[in-house]
Formats: C-alpha cells, structure tokens, sequence
C-alpha cells in the first residue's frame, strides 16, 4: 500500500479501532502459537495508555505503555497491519511510545518478545533495547525474552494529564523517579549538544556502521575515476575526444553493472554481489595502470566501471534492509558523507601523488578496494529479507517481481527518467570538467584540490543540512537540487582560466548534489517492494 499520510495519537483502551486492532494482534499470534492461550486483557493495568497509527485516516497499529510497580514503563500490543508493513509504522509507533513514558517520568521502558519473532527482535535492538532477566509476571516462560531501554529525563511543562498521571501512580506505588540530569541543571549546555549528536548519528544498527566503514576506506583511494581523463590527456597524450569515448565506456559499464548487479542483489544477495564487484574492481583498477594501447585502455575502463558500479544497488539494499524507513533518508546521508570523507581527501592527495607518477594511484587505488572487501567480508552479514516459513502457503508472501515490474512501474519509471537528466549535468565533474581545467592551464594539483572541494564541503555540510531537510517538502528539495547543479555548472563556463572561479563552480553545485543524493535515494527505497529492492536500485542508479 501507498502512504501519504501517517499520524499517531493517544487513544482510549475502548476506542472500537484500538480493540479490533488487538483482535487482529490476538488472532495473528494464536495463528503463530496455536499450542500457547493467548492472554488477551491479562496482566493490563488500569493506567495503560495505547497509542493509534493511522495511515491516511485508516487504523493500521498501535501499541501500548503502562506502568511497572517499580515506576518503569511497560510496552505492550504493538501490532502493524500487514498491509501497511514496510512503511517504518512499527518504529514509529515505538518511537512514540518511548516519547510518551519518558514525558510521563518512567526512567526506562521494557517489553516482552518470543524467541519466535526475530523481526520483533531486531526492531527492539535496532532501537536500541538490551535483553534483561524475565521479570514478573514472565519469569517463568522458556520462550519469552524482556527487553529493556533507559528513557531521557523529561522536560516536565505540568501539564495536568501528567500530573494526574503521576498521582494516580502513586497511590498505587508507582513512583516517578528523580532525574539527576534535570537536578543539576545541565548549566554547561552540553546535553543539548550531546541530545543533537545522538539524533544525527544515533539510533542505526551496528552492521550500518560497519558498512559506513567499508565505504570510507575505499573512498580513501578512490584516485583513478576522478584523474581518469587527465591521465589520459596530460599524461598519455590521447586526445580529449578519446577521453570523452573511454569516458563514455566507464559509464556504459556503469549502466550495466547497475542492472544486472541489482538483479544479483535479489536473487543470490547483497554479501555475495557486493564482494565480488569490490574484488572484480581492485583487479582491474589495477590491471589499467599497467595497460597499454587504445583499444586495450578502453576495454579495462569498461570493466572497472562494470565491476565499480555493482557495488551501489547492493549497498543501498543493504542499508534500506537495516534502516527503518523514517531513518533512511539521514542514514543514507551519513553514507554519502563517508563516501565523501574519503572522496575529499583522496583527489587532494591524488593531484600531489600524481606529480610523482600516475602509476601509484592506481596501485593505491586497487589496494583500498581490497581492504574494503575484506571488511565487508568479516563484518557485513547477509540481509537480504527471506519468506517467513509457511508464508507462501498461506498467501503471505510477496508476488515476484522481476525487470518488467521495475519499468512497468510508471511513478519509479518517471522518478528515473528524471534522475537521468540531472545525471547528465551532474557526471560532468568527473568527466568533461577535467579536461576543461587541463585545457585552461589548471595543473594536475590544482584540479586536485578544486575537485576535492566537493568533498570537504559534503564532509562540512551534509550533517547539518541532512537535520535542517528533516520534515521540509521532498519535491521542493529536489527542485532545490537542480537549480544549484544548473547554477554551478553554468559558474564554470565563466571560470577562464581562475583556479578560484572554478573552486566557487564546485562549491555551488556541491550545495546541489548534498540536497539531492540521499532524498532520492529514500524516495526510491521507499517505491521499492522489500523484495525487489536490488532491482530497483539496479536501475535508479
């Protein structure tokens, strides 16, 4: 289903849309454990406080929270329709329970799940809960896990709904706790900041940063695509118009790999294709260093872009598998700021290593794809979502999805073709903007540390523009985009030969691309069937 619209309020425990959702919860879980009784009202307090998700007026969850006698919060009856999953409903609602107890006092907030339902598992650890003993009144059962998570000290307005709340909690020996933090008053100022630090960068799965890992060391050595035609022109002594075609079959291998990696990705994994593009890539970046004679330049180009580009449908699989989908857009954002990280530093310090030959970039280059491997191998588990056992049967599963859905699919389709004509501009500054430069008189060091601009000012500005775009219209950001690209490249053709023109080019059309990578890139995870998410990536990128 389609979302527009989603929103999330308090609800009365005998709202008639709160207690067919339990139903629907009870019945789901009957189905899960037939042999177990379900314990339908039991162990519910009178001050239990449920929470409703509707999506475009439409109930499709809620959740619970309720008081512990030793003044934590309980989460109960979280549930999400199973034609609204996928969406993030679940974390969500999560998200808004925790808001809701922590405003009301409790200093924590626990749960309690099966060792039947990894999915619930791993939504709880991604949000950061850590198993617990089974307290009270679950003590007793094999199969259950309790969770828990501390909550942050509320800022208390004295509302009176949470001052009855408290009252009430503590006739029945529920006491609020005291909060140290709030106590001290805080004076130095560094909660707010710590508060903005964790939004930023908090909250995402331990396998993420390890990818974001990977994508820094190999964008560390990233040298080769971004000196490609400068090689070939300044230091090789081929014409800008062979450039322009090596170029061109860099991308024509790009094109495919994108593709046929992304049908990869769906069919035997995001590990496996990722592994090998990353190993097929460190072969031939160095294979090109060696290579001599036209034909024979043009055709390693062509497989460094083929294997180069199937990495990027199994990476933006990989995230939107482990990332919720309201957090998509941020983790996407801390990726591409890893990438650029190591981009920045990379062409600043390629412009300098080339002025001692070209052949150690290369070298270089390969090396750093294969210390990328190797992390991905060690550290990044499979994360391709698999059918639930019996799902199939019963009818649960989703329908298969191959190419022809993906180009049948006239909004994603149209998302693309929009996406290709900003990528024509865009590509330029690896492409046709160095032979520009070189053509100007712009040595190789100073086209070094003009292009690595576009990487220092990403690595400066992506983490407090992606939390300035939190919550603003996505077609207005993306507008945004175009018209900074348009405006950057249009700078250069005013540059002459003024290293400095060109730097302000880079940094307009800099502010263009930080607008427009990761909102595109969760619009798309968003329009992706969970199981075809390689494919749709595959031919987005």
């Amino acid at each position: 289903m389609t979302i527009h619209a989603l929103t999330i309020t308090q609800a009365a425990p005998d709202d008639p849309r709160v207690l067919q959702l339990v139903r629907d919860l009870d019945a789901d879980l009957t189905a899960r454990y037939p042999d177990e009784p379900g314990t339908g009202g039991a162990h519910l307090h009178p001050d239990i406080r449920f929470l409703l998700a509707e999506a475009d007026g439409r109930p499709v969850g809620c959740c619970a929270i309720q008081p512990f006698p030793d003044g934590a919060a309980e989460l109960k009856h979280l549930y999400v329709t199973p034609d609204a999953r996928g969406h993030g409903i679940a974390t969500r609602l999560l998200a808004e329970a925790e808001r809701t107890a922590a405003a009301l006092g409790h200093p924590e907030i626990r749960l309690e799940t099966t060792v039947h339902q990894p999915e619930a598992i791993a939504l709880y650890t991604r949000a950061g809960y850590t198993p617990i003993p089974n307290n009270p009144p679950y003590q007793d059962k094999q199969l259950d896990r309790c969770y828990a998570k501390p909550l942050p000290c509320p800022a208390h307005d004295g509302s009176a709904e949470e001052s009855a709340y408290a009252t009430q909690s503590a006739a029945g020996k529920h006491l609020a706790p005291s909060c140290p933090e709030a106590e001290a008053g805080m004076a130095s100022g560094r909660r707010p900041a710590r508060k903005m630090l964790h939004e930023t960068v908090g909250g995402l799965p331990k396998q993420f940063w390890w990818l974001w890992v990977s994508t820094l060391v190999n964008k560390l050595g990233t040298f080769v695509v971004t000196f490609l035609a400068l090689y070939l022109t300044a230091e090789r002594g081929y014409s800008a118009s062979y450039a322009g075609l090596v170029a061109s079959l860099f991308g024509l291998g790009s094109a495919i790999a994108a593709i046929g990696a992304g049908v990869l990705t769906d069919r035997i994994g995001r590990r496996p294709t990722l592994l090998a593009a990353q190993l097929g890539t460190a072969l031939f970046t160095a294979v090109l260093g060696f290579a001599a004679g036209q034909v024979a330049i043009a055709a390693v180009a062509f497989l460094v872009g083929l294997c180069g580009n199937a990495t990027r449908p199994a990476t933006s699989a990989i995230i939107a598998d482990l990332v919720p989908a309201e957090d998509r857009v941020r983790a996407y954002s801390l990726n591409y700021w890893a990438n650029n990280i190591g981009f920045g530093l990379a062409a600043a310090a390629a412009g300098l290593i080339a002025t001692h030959g070209y052949l150690t970039l290369f070298r270089l280059d390969a090396l750093s794809t294969l210390v990328c491997a190797v992390v991905i191998f060690v550290r990044i588990p499979e994360t391709r979502p698999q059918t639930p056992a019996g799902a199939a049967a019963q009818g649960a599963a989703e329908p298969a999805a191959g190419l022809g859905t993906v180009f049948r699919d006239a909004p994603f389709m149209a998302v693309v073709g929009l996406n290709l004509l900003f990528a024509l501009i865009f590509h330029q500054g690896t492409t046709t903007l160095a032979v520009d430069m070189g053509a100007s008189g712009i040595t190789a060091a100073e086209y070094g540390l003009v292009i690595g601009l576009n990487g220092v000012l990403i690595v400066v500005l992506q983490l407090p523009l992606t939390r300035w775009m939190e919550g603003r219209s996505r077609t207005g950001l993306l507008i945004a985009s175009c018209l900074f690209t348009g405006w950057g490249f249009g700078l250069a053709a005013l540059a002459g030969s003024s290293a400095w023109l060109f730097a302000l080019s880079v940094a307009v059309w800099t502010v263009g691309e930080i607008l427009n990578a990761p909102t595109m890139m969760g619009l798309v995870a968003e329009l992706a069937p969970t199981h075809a998410r390689g494919r749709y990536q595959g031919v987005y990128l």
